[in-house]
């Protein structure tokens, strides 16, 4: 699911450009949590089955998809490639805690984040030196 990273970054915080250094903190809180709510708890569509169809007098040739939605933790599951002991330690994780209080947190972060000012002429900040720090 790492390819969806910058795309779903795209659809919660959108193209604003945020520079300073608790805009960069906030974010960085934020992505603590959609990891977790979109990795185990969002359902992702794969291709499972393709069939083609005969034609018919009245259609052409047609192709029929079955997908399974699953989570992506689910599929790692699924695929044993994690030890017994990390796959526990995530699973207990997952287990305590609530998706609809998950969500909520990260809509609250978002509002807070859009509420931080950004950056002025004035008031230069490094950002890259802080995050280097953590």
């Amino acid at each position: 699911m790492e390819q969806k990273n910058s795309s779903l970054v795209r659809y919660y915080v959108g193209n604003l450009r945020l520079d300073t250094v608790a805009q960069t903190q906030a974010l960085e809180r934020l992505y603590q949590q959609l990891w977790l709510f979109n990795n185990c708890f969002q359902l992702a569509l794969r291709l499972s089955s393709k069939q083609t169809l005969p034609a018919t007098d009245d259609h052409s040739e047609r192709i029929r998809r079955r997908y399974t939605a699953l989570t992506p933790w689910q599929r790692v599951c699924d695929a044993h490639v994690l030890d017994p002991q990390q796959r526990h330690r995530l699973q207990l994780r997952v287990d305590i805690t609530n998706p609809r209080t998950l969500q909520q947190q990260i809509l609250d972060q978002l509002e807070a984040l859009f509420q931080l000012p950004g950056k002025t002429a004035e008031d230069p900040e490094d950002v890259f030196e802080t995050l280097s720090d953590s």
